[in-house]
């Protein structure tokens, strides 16, 4: 695979590339004007991931119920939108890392890393300063509100939190 030699390629161009680099003369492009038409066709596709890639949401809760009543209602109301699910800081964040999301929704109080470490840790992250936090949790204590205050946080809801307050909410980011 060409994306394993070079990684920045976008995985598009695996198939095409191999085509035209088949052993069979047979299995290979008819023409140079199929090969090229198949490049063009091959970086659109990736163009059309990468324009997909700003619309990343990252569900942060311990609480399955809530993570799925949160993705059934984003998945809804912004079909264009891929959102992924963790159970705790520790693994949103490497879900973070690998996606880049445009949007987080994160509960306070979770195992292993809570809400307010990950916020931290997000913020902290110079690859990850344009994903915007939104935390949604159960009366959060004063201590809580004060930290995240400090931490630039895009919105906080407090539970119980209906599907029409977070679509709301979410519109400006993905119309």
């Amino acid at each position: 695979r060409a994306t394993l030699l070079i990684p920045d390629l976008p995985l598009a161009f695996d198939d095409v590339l191999q085509r035209a680099l088949a052993k069979n003369p047979e299995d290979r492009f008819p023409s140079a004007g199929a090969f090229a038409r198949a490049l063009q066709d091959a970086r659109d596709e990736a163009a059309d991931a990468a324009l997909q890639k700003d619309n990343h949401v990252l569900i942060v809760d311990d609480d399955e119920d809530m993570r799925s009543l949160l993705s059934i209602t984003i998945e809804a109301a912004f079909p264009q939108t891929t959102i992924f699910e963790a159970e705790d800081g520790f693994v949103a964040f490497e879900l973070a890392k690998a996606h880049h999301p445009k949007v987080c929704l994160v509960d306070l109080q979770m195992p292993r890393v809570n809400g307010l470490e990950f916020c931290a840790t997000v913020l902290g992250t110079e690859a990850l300063a344009s994903t915007h936090l939104v935390v949604i949790s159960a009366r959060p204590e004063e201590e809580s509100r004060q930290a995240l205050a400090g931490l630039n946080i895009a919105g906080i809801f407090e539970k119980p939190v209906t599907p029409r307050q977070i679509v709301q909410y979410l519109k400006p980011y993905f119309e």
